[in-house]
């Protein structure tokens, strides 16, 4: 299987760091996690859309967080003389408006904004801003790497898709999953929240189809895979003889 998989990845593979939006999005994202004292890290295509997701909810954070600054700015003669219900419904008021150009995904029938931070500060982004008037919370506008959290602990793989990241989830089960970037036309196969392959398609195919691939490749046999990569037309018939005859030989 790994000399064939190596034939298909030498084959018809893009090179993903080499891709001009992937070269100016991972110089976006390490500029804004550094200027947050975060660390950047990418070992693989699975990491950089995990990165992305972690970018957006920053500039979600950013947003709100800009809402909320303004709104104050607006209040200034006369806000330290509201009580704090009064205080939170104007900020309410000023932080909705920016709410609906955010993306977010509903968990549990609350919206989630920002995907490394818990459910209690994400109802407080969503709507209990005014806390920041207190000094332990405005202190994580500049400073929350420590309570980061990894966004599959709470939220499972709810935040891949093309608002949060270069990567769509295209099939799930248990612990398997397999995600499609359109930039390189490539599925991942991930297990264990670890990238263990990927297949890089021929041609643009609809999700049924990505949906059929991935649970093949998860559930059949090697040979019933290359089957169905075969009929989908997604292997030349000089990369099928080859492959034909290294199943034939054992020594796939």
């Amino acid at each position: 299987m790994d000399k064939v998989y190596k034939l298909l990845h030498k084959k018809y593979d893009k090179k993903f760091n080499k891709t001009s939006s992937v070269k100016e999005k991972k110089i976006e994202m390490e500029n804004l996690f550094k200027s947050y004292n975060i660390e950047y890290k990418q070992e693989n295509e699975l990491s950089f859309f995990h990165n992305e997701i972690c970018y957006q909810g920053i500039l979600n954070k950013q947003e709100i967080e800009r809402a909320y600054f303004e709104g104050k700015v607006l209040m200034n003669d006369f806000y330290d003389t509201l009580d704090y219900e009064e205080k939170k419904r104007l900020m309410n008021y000023e932080i909705q408006k920016v709410k609906p150009t955010l993306p977010y995904r509903m968990v549990e029938g609350k919206p989630i904004f920002i995907p490394f931070f818990d459910f209690r500060l994400n109802q407080i982004y969503e709507n209990e801003m005014v806390l920041f008037d207190i000094k332990k919370y405005n202190y994580y506008v500049r400073r929350f790497e420590n309570i980061m959290i990894d966004f599959h602990s709470l939220y499972d793989n709810q935040f891949y898709g093309n608002d949060f990241c270069s990567a769509e989830l295209v099939y799930e089960n248990q612990n398997q999953l397999s995600l499609y970037c359109d930039l390189t036309t490539c599925l991942y196969f991930v297990e264990d929240l670890k990238l263990v392959n990927h297949l890089t398609l021929r041609k643009k195919m609809d999700e049924e189809i990505l949906k059929n691939i991935s649970y093949s490749y998860f559930n059949v046999s090697f040979i019933e895979f290359i089957d169905l990569l075969e009929g989908l037309e997604l292997i030349e018939a000089k990369e099928m003889k080859k492959i034909r005859k290294m199943i034939k030989k054992g020594k796939s």
